[in-house]
């Protein structure tokens, strides 16, 4: 219930922003996009019979090649803090957490454009 009110005052935002700042708008889509790619790789790595199945799980999905293929992608800013622009992920680097929610910890290239000077969050 939550998701669908989040998602229908998400719409009515978006629908009133295109009238004023379409750089806003278009990287506020960018991160809904990210954040729906998440969500959807989120719960098909939760497919896996067991942790190590889902490991295995979640790096043939985010590498080249695979279901959803994050290596590279276009620059977007992260929701958290919008001056941090991630454009792939290590899949080397990603692994899923043992607990019942099944955390995944994803680290993202960052890109050049980011104030902060490291390549890695």
């Amino acid at each position: 219930i939550i998701r669908n009110e989040y998602s229908k005052l998400f719409r009515e935002f978006m629908e009133k922003l295109e009238e004023d700042d379409l750089h806003t708008k278009t990287l506020l889509e960018q991160q809904w996009e990210l954040r729906n790619k998440l969500d959807e790789l989120s719960t098909y790595v939760k497919m896996g019979n067991n942790i190590k199945a889902k490991k295995n799980r979640l790096k043939e999905a985010i590498s080249e090649g695979g279901k959803f293929e994050m290596v590279n992608f276009e620059p977007t800013p992260i929701p958290l803090d919008s001056t941090i622009f991630v454009c792939g992920v290590f899949p080397e680097k990603c692994s899923v957490f043992s607990s019942a929610m099944c955390p995944l910890m994803l680290t993202f290239k960052v890109t050049e454009e980011t104030e902060n000077s490291g390549n890695q969050r």
